[in-house]
């Protein structure tokens, strides 16, 4: 089949596929009718059930028939996605316009390294809207964190130094008691 039929094909079924929500989301707002980041599906699992049932008048559970087509799986805007965790990978791309997704597990420097690298490809994230917003927004993070490193690492310095002559003091008065 064609990418355009089967385009097609995804689009309608997107559309005719509901909200998937827990039972008893009317009664607890945990459960997200409102808030899509609440939201979370669990399959029901009660005995007398009725949307386990999949009874007349109650929501529909997801199934494999809302999948969309496996061609298209995983695509954005007809575009693979592609995940990037590490340099190297960014790297040995195909200069195809793909859409690149940057994962969350990734710390500041090697994210700081990949924007930097892409920045120069020109190529296009999913996730960072801004590539240069999101790489000042990294600097003066990363410098934060350094100056304030660097003051309690001055903090424990003094501290260790008072303590000695705290014990310079004591010594010296015991050695004069001594005497």
């Amino acid at each position: 089949m064609d990418k355009e039929h089967l385009l097609k094909i995804k689009k309608e079924k997107k559309k005719r596929q509901p909200i998937f929500l827990r039972k008893d989301y009317n009664k607890k707002l945990k459960l997200g009718k409102k808030e899509k980041k609440k939201r979370r599906w669990k399959f029901p699992v009660g005995v007398h059930n009725k949307q386990r049932k999949r009874m007349k008048g109650h929501r529909n559970i997801v199934s494999i028939g809302y999948k969309s087509p496996k061609a298209l799986r995983h695509h954005f805007n007809e575009s693979k996605i592609i995940k990037i965790y590490s340099v190297n990978q960014l790297k040995n791309l195909p200069k195809e316009k793909d859409f690149v997704l940057l994962l969350g597990g990734i710390g500041m420097k090697k994210r700081s390294e990949i924007l930097k690298i892409a920045k120069d490809r020109n190529l296009i994230f999913i996730n960072v809207k801004n590539i240069d917003e999101e790489l000042n927004k990294i600097y003066v993070e990363m410098k934060s964190r350094k100056e304030e490193k660097d003051k309690k690492k001055k903090n424990k310095v003094k501290k260790e130094s008072k303590e000695k002559e705290k014990v310079k003091k004591v010594e010296e008065k015991s050695t004069e008691e001594k005497k």
